[in-house]
């Protein structure tokens, strides 16, 4: 059995790219605007390694923990699907499998540079409320390429 890809092929493969240079510019300006200092040479926005206290040290593990569960089986569908071209080139057009590898390629560094800066951003809050609602805003720029899934998948049943 082989795979053959549709006429639709090149259109996905752009808008998948799209949405994966639109998640992986927000997660770095993000990043980037915790890592440097304002103009007077302090963090910005406090962001700061914080020593928490046993209520704020609960609420980071738990949100870095639900946070690597959510985003787990993208990691692991990644790898699936890298390891699923690597052993059977020959089910997959020649001309499209630097499609699939790049497309796979997206989808683990998307969610392990948000996991990276999730981090970051959890060991650097100091309200209960702060912490939560980075995990919030996280979890909906992780989910960017899901969305993206979805819909397509709606577009062609």
């Amino acid at each position: 059995m082989r795979y053959y890809l549709t006429f639709k092929a090149e259109d996905y493969y752009y808008k998948c790219s799209m949405v994966f240079f639109i998640q992986f510019l927000i997660v770095t300006f993000i990043g980037y605007s915790a890592l440097t200092p304002n103009k007077a040479g302090e963090p910005n926005d406090g962001l700061c390694w914080v020593k928490p206290d046993g209520y704020k040290i609960i609420l980071r593990v738990l949100c870095a923990y639900l946070f690597h569960v959510q985003n787990y089986d993208d990691v692991c569908d990644a790898f699936r699907r890298l390891k699923f071209i690597k052993n059977n080139p020959h089910m997959i057009e020649n001309k499209y499998l630097g499609i699939a590898f790049t497309i796979s390629m997206y989808q683990f560094w998307a969610t392990f540079l948000c996991e990276i800066v999730n981090i970051m951003f959890l060991t650097r809050q100091d309200e209960l409320t702060d912490i939560i609602m980075n995990y919030v805003a996280f979890a909906s720029v992780s989910q960017l390429d899901n969305v993206y899934c979805s819909s397509v998948r709606m577009n062609v049943a």
